[in-house]
């Protein structure tokens, strides 16, 4: 019997997107009701949950996120899988693997280079007029919110059609999916 591997499919992993202080409060509130509730059970001192702790946690969460290593995730579903293994003629208890391909980023206007380009945008210049005067800030608004949106980005094919156009970053090793995970 002879082993090999075949791609069954590829996916763009997609980051976690940032939660404002808004999104958080009302989960870092549950998650407090919660530690309070484990505590009462255990016999231990609840915390009294003010506005000014929940507004701590929810600042120390943000600053947390912020500085955390970022990770990306994606999901394949077993009846997608199933498909996909039907489709090549496989039998469906194949032994699975994933590879994990990190590209550089690929660049091509500001908008791609800071995350909420028009609100960091009036913040650089806000502070360029502390920083400086109110000359250069009134140059560089006109520079930066002058700028029109960038057309709708084509879509990359930077592992199959356009091989060689993106530089990789790194490679994971083939990784077997355990068990749990077969259908």
């Amino acid at each position: 019997m002879d082993y090999r591997n075949i791609l069954l499919n590829e996916m763009e992993l997609k980051p976690k997107p940032e939660r404002s202080e808004k999104e958080m409060i009302p989960a870092i509130q549950h998650s407090l009701e919660e530690k309070n509730q484990y505590l009462k059970e255990k016999g231990l001192p609840i915390v009294n949950i003010t506005n000014e702790l929940v507004l701590q946690n929810s600042f120390q969460q943000i600053a947390w996120e912020k500085e955390s290593t970022k990770q990306a995730f994606g999901v394949w579903k077993n009846s997608d899988v199933r498909q996909m293994l039907d489709l090549y003629g496989l039998p469906r208890d194949s032994s699975l693997s994933v590879l994990c391909v990190e590209l550089f980023g690929h660049i091509t206007n500001a908008f791609e280079h800071i995350d909420n380009f028009r609100n960091n945008a009036e913040k650089l210049i806000d502070k360029t007029a502390v920083v400086f005067n109110e000359t250069v800030a009134d140059q560089l608004s006109k520079n930066v919110l002058d700028v029109n949106n960038p057309p709708a980005k084509a879509p990359i094919d930077p592992l199959k059609s356009q091989l060689g156009l993106f530089r990789i970053l790194r490679t994971s090793p083939l990784v077997e999916v355990p068990f749990i995970c077969k259908t």
